[in-house]
């Protein structure tokens, strides 16, 4: 949590409206450009938020999280309170935006606010069968069926008269994270979605220089 002086140090911030003008002749903008229109495309696929751990395989081979908000992606959206001569993409969630600058990754969280270089952001991309019980995203294929309630051997539980048949479906699921306590994952419908992300941030990252910036005001 944000403690008040920390609440006020970027309300302060944000009040500014920095400008930031970065160097691109130090910035693969090849590469660069890659990763936004990564992020940007997977606006095509349906996005969640997950928090929380998720479920062990139910008896018919799905999973569930404690938690989902439905996100989107945004191409060429600067935060408010920044201005500069490149554009970025960015994950919007439920108030929290994730934002890929040419030098680092910044988390605005409301009151709270991290930066992360690229250096630092560990991308793990794994594939889900995930229980569809709240959301409908039909660009994800349907791999099997359980119940919203089921027995331990995956057949319906009969007690619940509102028990029906859901769909279990194959999601991509992309985690970022750092030592330092940032840690987002996100879930899409589309194919190879995640995967496209991750292929661009590794490629990036393989020439990526930190100290890109000529002026900060």
């Amino acid at each position: 949590m944000a403690t008040s002086h920390m609440t006020e140090k970027i309300a302060a911030i944000k009040a500014i409206k920095l400008k930031v003008i970065y160097d691109t002749a130090k910035i693969d903008m090849d590469k660069f450009q890659a990763l936004q229109d990564a992020v940007s495309a997977s606006g095509g696929a349906t996005l969640w938020e997950l928090g929380g751990e998720l479920s062990e395989p139910d008896p018919n081979g799905g999973r569930r999280s404690s938690l989902q908000r439905e996100a989107r992606a945004n191409a060429d959206k600067m935060p408010a309170w920044i201005s500069s001569n490149v554009q970025v993409s960015s994950f919007e969630f439920r108030g929290r935006s994730i934002f890929f600058f040419p030098d680092r990754v910044v988390v605005d969280d409301g009151n709270k606010m991290a930066t992360v270089p690229y250096s630092q952001i560990d991308c793990v991309v794994f594939s889900l069968n995930y229980i569809e019980d709240i959301f409908d995203a039909p660009a994800a294929p349907i791999v099997g069926w359980t119940w919203l309630r089921c027995k331990k051997d995956g057949t319906r539980d009969l007690r619940f008269k509102d028990n029906r048949k859901i769909p279990i479906k194959l999601y991509e699921v992309m985690n970022l994270s750092d030592r330092n306590g940032f840690d987002e994952t996100i879930m899409f419908s589309g194919q190879n979605v995640a995967s496209d992300i991750l292929k661009a941030i590794n490629q990036y990252k393989v020439n990526f220089k930190e100290n890109v910036i000529l002026e900060l005001r």
